[in-house]
């Protein structure tokens, strides 16, 4: 008689119910130490606010059992402790029917695929860490030589990207869209060329401001054709990473006027990418930037959403929602949002 993982994880809550709780703390130990590596037990015991006596009592289990090592410059993790690690994180999805909120993602949204990692990113930074790694993969497996990987700006994409991995790549990196007037480090220009850094690819950076208006933009292109040249690279783009915004967040960040964001408001605009309002249903209420637009999307071979956090969950259904994306890298608490509001009434 075969018995299903479900039955043999219900039987061992019943005979052993503290060996769930001993696994899911040994995996974040495991985890921490996997993208902070070299670390003191210390600081391991302060990100995953337990005891030290406890944490070092786990550190030297994982050690006897070649999962870590202990250096003298801090804990590290060995090759079998991250493959483990990576192994752990797909038996907890699975413990949380994160495959199942996957399959009913894809088909409700009709997208190709939907990675949910464990957490909230909102919360828990080790997400977005993991988020990145996720991310990296995808890349190392899709990209190939000659490529060219358009990426936009946010703060999604600049806490993920120092966790790609670093892999060679004979592709270009370009910015799918032009600068905000923000901070550096999370403008389209600076991921492109940390992403590329970490690729080991080659970068070229569009140095024009996203918020200029279309009679602005066409001089500038018809006097400078270096920027003119950019731009038709950037069109030319065969993967497309972006990220998704709430659209007030993103108006203020964009410097809207207070006309513009009552005009957000009135048009019930909820979601934010590549310049482009979406209110829930997909459709589009304000559209400005440069670089990248929706007619070019149906020509780019794959094109990855990624976001997450359980506020973010409406801001993405509405993104979604336009059809204009083939997968998403997302978190569980914004995949458990979204089916939760997909079940309701808010659309009517």
């Amino acid at each position: 008689m075969s018995i299903a993982i479900n039955e043999i994880i219900s039987l061992q809550q019943k005979i052993v119910p503290d060996l769930l709780e001993v696994l899911l703390l040994r995996y974040k130990i495991l985890q921490t130490i996997c993208f902070r590596q070299p670390i003191g037990r210390r600081s391991i015991s302060e990100y995953v606010e337990t005891g030290e006596r406890i944490v070092r009592r786990e550190v030297y289990f994982l050690r006897d059992v070649g999962l870590v090592k202990i250096e003298p410059q801090g804990v590290i993790v060995t090759q079998v402790g991250e493959e483990v690690m990576w192994a752990l994180q797909e038996f907890i999805s699975s413990l949380q029917k994160l495959p199942n909120y996957q399959v009913e993602l894809e088909r409700r949204l009709g997208l190709g695929r939907v990675i949910i990692i464990p957490g909230d990113c909102e919360h828990d930074e080790l997400v977005f860490m993991s988020m990145g790694k996720i991310l990296g993969k995808i890349l190392n497996g899709t990209l190939k030589d000659g490529d060219i990987l358009a990426v936009t700006g946010g703060t999604t994409l600049s806490q993920l990207t120092p966790f790609l991995g670093n892999y060679k790549k004979k592709v270009l990196v370009v910015p799918a869209q032009g600068g905000l007037g923000e901070k550096v480090d999370i403008q389209a220009n600076a991921l492109a060329a940390t992403i590329a850094e970490r690729l080991g690819a080659k970068y070229r950076l569009l140095h024009v401001s996203d918020d200029l208006e279309r009679k602005s933009m066409a001089l500038i292109m018809e006097q400078q054709p270096l920027i003119r040249e950019t731009i038709a690279l950037i069109k030319r783009a065969d993967v497309l990473v972006k990220g998704i915004g709430d659209a007030y967040q993103m108006a203020k960040r964009r410097r809207f006027s207070n006309e513009e964001v009552q005009n957000l408001i009135s048009k019930k605009a909820v979601g934010e990418a590549l310049g482009c309002f979406f209110d829930i249903s997909g459709r589009i209420v304000h559209n400005r930037s440069i670089g990248i637009d929706l007619d070019d999307l149906d020509n780019i071979g794959t094109i990855i959403a990624i976001a997450g956090g359980a506020e973010k969950a409406k801001a993405i259904l509405a993104v979604l929602e336009s059809k204009k994306q083939h997968m998403l890298i997302t978190d569980s608490a914004a995949a458990k949002e979204m089916l939760r509001l997909l079940d309701t009434e808010y659309k009517a």
